[in-house]
């Protein structure tokens, strides 16, 4: 359960908090997170 730690401390460090939290699917969470993390290594 590694990836709740890491988008725990992504939230932290972005603004993504509300969609993070939003009730959404699994899949979404995944996917918005891992868009995201692709915008923060650019």
């Amino acid at each position: 359960m590694s990836h709740l730690n890491l988008i725990d401390i992504f939230i932290h460090r972005n603004s993504y908090t509300i969609a993070l939290c939003q009730p959404s699917l699994t899949s979404t969470k995944r996917e918005f997170f891992v868009l995201s993390l692709r915008d923060l290594v650019s």
